[in-house]
């Protein structure tokens, strides 16, 4: 997509692409992770937005690591790049790697990445969550990713799971389904991350590409 055909506001891109009950499932889960602490907050009517603000400001400083040494970090273009689970100090490199949207396929973790959302839309960055579970990946799980991405247009975008298993999986699926990639082609990209040999392990994931697969 040319630079000319994107919509400036991510958020009115993606009312447009997603059906609403899809948006408003993803706006809850979003809006509960980043205000999950302030729940039992002792000022509940002050605006949320001063609330983030005020945390924004005393949120501890984290030095920048780039994303290359996030675990089985993979670039598949220019504009799309996966990996396992980032750390603070990934997150604070995003800006300078140009990140535009982040999109996380694992399920929330309180040791992980309870604060990922936050620390990442503090830095004006999109942030999307899909929570896809290991042992039942769903269709629903694959349309609303494939939605996101169509959204997305040229943004540039990383999506991470716990060890770029998740990601790479579905960013196989999406390039063949969405992109018309050739699946030998799109193959050696998972490859890098899940040779062969691994998927024996998995059969859940080699049913759901399989599948999938044209």
């Amino acid at each position: 997509m040319s630079s000319n055909s994107r919509i400036r506001d991510p958020v009115s891109q993606l009312i447009l692409a997603l059906d609403w009950f899809s948006f408003t499932t993803l706006f809850a889960s979003c809006q509960n992770q980043l205000m999950k602490p302030f729940n039992q907050c002792c000022f509940p009517n002050w605006p949320r937005l001063w609330i983030i603000l005020i945390l924004a400001a005393a949120a501890p400083a984290y030095g920048s690591e780039s994303l290359i040494s996030a675990r089985n970090y993979h670039e598949v273009s220019e504009t799309l790049v996966s990996s396992g689970q980032i750390s603070p100090a990934h997150i604070a490199s995003l800006t300078d790697e140009q990140v535009e949207l982040v999109i996380n396929l694992t399920v929330e973790d309180t040791d992980l990445n309870a604060r990922e959302g936050f620390e990442i839309t503090a830095l004006g960055i999109d942030y999307i969550h899909i929570p896809v579970d290991w042992d039942n990946p769903t269709e629903r799980n694959l349309q609303l990713f494939m939605r996101i991405l169509d959204a997305a247009g040229d943004q540039k975008v990383l999506v991470h799971c716990f060890a770029n298993y998740r990601a790479s999986a579905f960013i196989y699926l999406y390039r063949t389904l969405r992109q018309g990639v050739a699946p030998e082609i799109a193959r050696k990209d998972l490859d890098a991350i899940w040779p062969k040999p691994a998927w024996t392990q998995f059969p859940q994931w080699q049913a759901f590409i399989a599948e999938r697969t044209p």
